[in-house]
């Protein structure tokens, strides 16, 4: 054995020992403090600029031209400024640096928007479109995709990246979306950024219609305003490293779908990681309507009491008995005092009746005069 090695290390070693032991913990605390703007810098990362009136849609000089339809198959279309609305029918064809006061509407597959600047863009019923560095504004639904054509013109395979996205016409904020789904298969929304304010449905909104809306991804996105930020019924919706700003009326999101959302890497203005989305619901394309409320049964009237009748202030007279006649009945009379007797007189009642009136009446007319019998 060799006494070198049982020679203690040196001074030197021991301290080169510990400086590799502080620089690892050095590196530890700055990942972990790296980690909460982790996902910021993963954005940056994917998207070099945040897309804005500067560096999106046609920045170039434009000339004016009289076009509404651009019809021919891979037509190539730059630099022009269009009086009004453009329908882009043809298979294949670009939009380079155009402007568009009005509504671009692509109707053909394979179409390209690069650097528009349009008050609003509807891909109906068309595959394999894209829209990229484009600033959409100042009108309703900035972006819509809609399969109202027929499933067998059901959108797909939709690119939207890089756009600016921004200011609704006041006229339309009850129901503007940035970007409306009404039924697609495979949208990708990536390094974009929505400016709506605190006015619209969302951001992004993504409805089940036409035939539902599946696989669509929000990645890396500058995200602000809408009643609720993103608004989902869709199936395999994936929301990843996006930056949620302020604005918001109800929250970040609203998912109806059975089906959670794939969501991680989002973060707040601030850098604060949190899940947008929370929990599942039942998927629907209209609201639930309330029930009719049950009418409140009318009340039985209550019978009004016959009222009590009042004496007549008039008093009834007594019955009148009947005058004692001065003549001479059948029976005779005593002088002025005559009795008259009653049919009820005949009998032994009526004799005996008669008879007391008779002395009644001697009785009183012998103290007055004489009377006669």
């Amino acid at each position: 054995m060799k006494l070198a090695a049982l020679v203690p290390p040196s001074h030197t070693a021991r301290r080169g020992l510990a400086v590799g032991l502080c620089v690892a913990v050095v590196l530890t605390l700055v990942l972990a403090l790296r980690l909460p703007s982790q996902a910021v810098s993963d954005v940056a990362q994917r998207c070099p600029t945040r897309p804005s009136a500067t560096n999106t849609g046609a920045t170039a000089a434009t000339k004016p031209q009289a076009l509404d339809t651009v019809s021919t198959p891979d037509q190539v279309l730059t630099g022009v400024a269009v009086p009004g609305s453009l329908t882009v029918s043809a298979t294949g064809a670009t939009l380079r640096q155009v402007s568009v006061p009005g509504t671009v509407v692509v109707t053909a597959d394979d179409v390209v928007l690069d650097h528009v600047t349009a008050r609003s863009v509807v891909i109906a019923g068309a595959s394999g479109v894209t829209v990229r560095d484009s600033n959409i504004s100042g009108g309703e639904t900035a972006v819509q995709l809609t399969s109202d054509r027929g499933p067998e013109r059901r959108v797909r395979d939709v690119t939207l990246s890089g756009n600016y996205i921004h200011d609704p016409a006041a006229a339309d904020r009850g129901s503007y979306s940035g970007t409306h789904v009404r039924g697609a298969r495979g949208v990708s929304i990536t390094c974009s950024t929505y400016a709506l304010g605190a006015y619209g449905n969302a951001a992004v909104y993504l409805e089940d219609a036409n035939g539902g809306t599946d696989d669509v991804e929000v990645a890396d996105n500058w995200l602000e305003g809408g009643g609720f930020t993103v608004m989902t019924a869709a199936s395999n919706l994936r929301l990843e490293r996006n930056t949620f700003g302020e604005g918001t009326v109800w929250g970040p999101c609203s998912n109806t779908h059975p089906t959670p959302v794939r969501q991680a890497g989002n973060v707040h203005t601030d850098g604060t990681p949190f899940e947008p989305c929370v929990g599942t619901g039942e998927a629907s394309a209209d609201p639930t309507p309330s029930a009719t409320p049950t009418p409140t049964a009318t009340p039985t009237p209550t019978k009004s009491k016959s009222p009590t009748p009042k004496p007549s202030a008039k008093r009834a007279k007594p019955p009148t008995s009947t005058p004692r006649s001065t003549s001479k009945g059948a029976t005779g009379s005593i002088g002025s005092c005559s009795v008259r007797p009653s049919s009820s007189t005949t009998g032994r009642t009526g004799r005996a009746r008669a008879r007391r009136r008779r002395r009644s009446a001697t009785g009183r007319c012998s103290r007055t005069r004489t009377c006669r019998t």
